[in-house]
């Protein structure tokens, strides 16, 4: 199966985030290691997309951001290893 990008334009309250999740759903059944769904916002930067250092008690380590999350997890799925990452407002952040 190719899937590529898709973006669901249109005024609040519509239904573009239930449709989006409900096709993924139909998609990867009840396997929800399949998916992630998570909202922007306009405070989103290169850590919270990407990951970067973070300052702990006991020194500095890596938390991965969304993606590398996300490819994380769909380098684990076996069969045909598809991985769907919807974003619920996405015009709202700065990336």
């Amino acid at each position: 199966m190719s899937v590529g990008n898709v973006l669901f334009v249109g005024p609040p309250g519509t239904g573009k985030t239930t449709l989006a999740t409900y096709l993924v759903r139909e998609l990867v059944g009840d396997n929800k290691e399949c998916y992630t769904v998570t909202t922007a916002n306009s405070l989103w930067f290169r850590r919270h997309v990407i990951g970067g250092e973070s300052l702990y008690e006991k020194g500095v380590i890596w938390r991965s951001g969304l993606f590398i999350r996300a490819y994380n997890k769909a380098s684990k799925i076996t069969g045909d290893g598809l991985y769907f990452v919807v974003i619920d407002e996405i015009n709202r952040a700065d990336v």
